[in-house]
């Protein structure tokens, strides 16, 4: 590392001595000094734009900022100075100067929407500032922002209240790292400054500090000059970054403190829609009480599902009681937990509703929503009170890119290809065929086309793939109505193994296609099956296929009947509600459970420390990851099933 920085250290002092040696016989440019601002991480910049003749020297004279610190903001500098090019200079800020607009350069995959989000100005007005936007934009386009709205707000505290002392911000403090300096919650600071928000911290503002946290107080107000002010004007807006703290993983037994956490599920019951709405969460959801029970004596269910439970609110409920199994099972191991249930009926003003409510700052977690409008509403709560949240049942990924706060318990479609991929690649040295239907909409084409790109790629980890032998078949009705079995035929190999892909959900289509395949099976073709995840959904004479042709397929669920854990999970659930469990009941222990578990073990840091967690679930195996350093975490497990002969499903990975 040591020899690293001498490198770059000589290499940046070579490029600087270019422009004093080679540029003195030059014409002499006059720079003209930019008016264009950017505000980025926190620090302002001038966005120069160079002109011909213009050197990093005449440049840093205009300006008045060393080469070496211009030089150190633009790394593309290396490379030399070209027309053209955007620079950014450092700004030293004038508190008393107020610039009409700041001006950002636009990033990959950023829009108008994004943009005015992050600076809470109104897309009009952004508009309105850069004529032809309604039109698009592109990357690395330098947009005006207004500057009036961008502005932070005054902030005024009563300097007679013996309740606070006052912190003065310094550069890239953020209420986060204020927190952890006074070693106080980051929720509670936000409640004693409820007029601020995150975005609107300014170097030289003052924020308040509760004196009950005296000791840590006395330690810090040392560093600072100033320990109590009000009435300061705020002109530095701070764009606030995440930070991932060092959090201890200690591998304990038992809770972390004897505190109560707050947890909240949300989740679209739709309880509008029920018969007897109030009479459905009172008697449907009475395990809230773990030692009451659903069963009547005669061991009968008090509710008649069908005749007045709404038929799309059922599965939710569902989740709901394998979740409250789970929390009559950690509070029997010492968990003290309160839960707080909500509907979001699918809405996302209904989600915008209800995180209005009070207690929703005090939540450690919260489990939900389901659907993509109530989603990102609570997501961005999420991301803006740091507080962890859980997606237990959506697929996709868009939030995990703007959340480092969130879990996806669901593999996405590419997370699900990928690991199939990997295991199908190991047989490089076989004949592989993939078969599809040949449609040519735009989805399937993607869907096809996202497949290919993951198993080449997993394959190339193995042999070059030129050399690997791939065939692909559109089975569309064309191929049927003309020479099915010579298609089929000409696809296979009778001297090698043939591994035979079918990336479809469509159950006529995979019938007409395994059908096939197992006649050919049967009159000697050595056939390896690989199907898809949703055809467990199909009808029992197309699943007869599968054990027959001992096919193998991905899924991120699966449920063991023979194991203990599951077998006690059926007992608990019947005895609680007189009815068998189906998939959203696992699904809803299984989340519950683990990220309870999770919080009793480690506490609401729990995310730092969930590679130390081992737990037996009842149909899943989570391995969260972060797809980059600041994203969400996802679920990367997948199981690898294969379907036996003698009716029986196991998994091989």
């Amino acid at each position: 590392m040591q020899v690293h920085r001498f490198l770059v250290t000589v290499l940046l002092t070579l490029f600087l001595l270019i422009p004093n040696v080679y540029g003195q016989e030059e014409p002499e440019v006059k720079v003209q000094i930019s008016k264009n601002k950017v505000m980025i991480q926190g620090k302002v910049y001038y966005v120069h734009i160079v002109k011909d003749g213009e050197t990093l020297f005449s440049i840093s004279q205009a300006y008045g900022i060393p080469q070496i610190d211009i030089a150190k903001e633009n790394p593309d500098l290396y490379w030399g100075l070209q027309a053209g090019q955007a620079v950014k200079i450092p700004f030293s800020v004038d508190d008393d100067k107020k610039e009409e607009y700041v001006f950002h350069i636009v990033k990959a995959k950023e829009t108008v929407f994004s943009i005015s989000q992050f600076y809470s100005v109104p897309r009009e007005l952004i508009y309105e500032a850069n004529s032809g936007s309604e039109d698009g934009i592109y990357i690395n386009q330098v947009l005006r922002i207004p500057n009036k709205e961008f502005k932070a707000e005054k902030h005024i505290f009563n300097k007679e209240n013996d309740k606070y002392y006052y912190h003065k911000i310094e550069a890239e403090e953020t209420l986060w790292s204020i927190a952890k300096l006074y070693n106080i919650k980051y929720r509670r600071l936000k409640r004693v400054n409820k007029s601020m928000k995150e975005d609107e911290l300014a170097i030289g503002q003052y924020i308040r500090i509760p004196k009950d946290y005296a000791d840590t107080i006395e330690s810090v107000i040392l560093k600072q000059k100033e320990d109590t002010y009000a009435g300061v004007e705020l002109t530095t807006p701070v764009q606030s970054n995440y930070e991932q703290p060092e959090i201890e993983c200690p591998e304990v037994n038992g809770l972390v403190t004897d505190r109560t956490y707050k947890v909240a599920l949300m989740l679209p019951f739709q309880l509008n829609k029920n018969v007897k709405p109030v009479n459905l969460l009172r008697d449907s959801l009475m395990l809230v009480n773990p030692d009451s029970v659903l069963a009547s004596e005669e061991g009968k269910p008090k509710i008649d599902w069908n005749s007045y439970v709404y038929k799309k609110s059922k599965k939710y409920i569902e989740f709901y009681q394998g979740a409250l199994v789970a929390i009559r099972e950690l509070k029997m191991q010492g968990l003290s937990v309160e839960l707080f249930v909500y509907d979001t009926e699918r809405k996302a003003e209904k989600a915008e509703e209800l995180i209005q409510n009070p207690e929703f700052m005090e939540m450690d977690m919260i489990i939900g929503p389901v659907f993509p409008g109530p989603l990102n509403v609570v997501s961005k709560f999420s991301m803006e009170n740091r507080i962890n949240m859980i997606s237990p049942l959506s697929q996709a990924d868009y939030e995990l890119n703007t959340n480092p706060f969130l879990f996806q318990v669901t593999p996405s479609y590419k997370v699900q290809v990928d690991e199939y991929s990997k295991h199908i690649a190991e047989f490089y040295n076989d004949n592989m065929v993939l078969i599809h239907a040949g449609d040519t909409t735009k989805k399937h084409v993607q869907l096809i086309n996202v497949l290919k790109e993951r198993l080449f790629s997993s394959i190339s980890f193995h042999a070059p793939v030129e050399e690997v032998l791939f065939k692909e078949l559109a089975y569309n009705k064309e191929v049927f109505h003309n020479d099915t079995s010579n298609s089929f035929e000409q696809t296979l190999d009778k001297d090698k193994k043939n591994i035979v892909i079918v990336p479809s959900n469509s159950e006529a289509f995979v019938n007409q296609v395994i059908a096939n395949m197992n006649y050919f099976k049967n009159i000697g073709y050595d056939i390896e099956l690989f199907g898809y995840q949703r055809w467990k959904n199909f009808k029992p004479n197309v699943q007869e296929y599968f054990y027959s042709m001992e096919m193998k397929n991905f899924d991120p669920y699966h449920v063991d009947y023979s194991q203990e854990t599951v077998k006690d999970f059926i007992r608990d659930y019947r005895y609680a509600y007189a009815s068998e469990p189906d998939n959203y009941a696992f699904q809803g222990y299984d989340v519950t459970k683990y990220f309870l578990y999770a919080l009793k073990k480690y506490g609401p840091d729990f995310q730092y420390c969930l590679k130390y967690l081992n737990l037996d679930l009842i149909q899943s195996d989570y391995r969260f990851e972060r797809t980059d350093g600041y994203s969400g975490f996802e679920n990367k497990s997948v199981f690898m099933l294969k379907y036996n002969k003698d009716y029986t499903i196991e998994k091989i990975k």
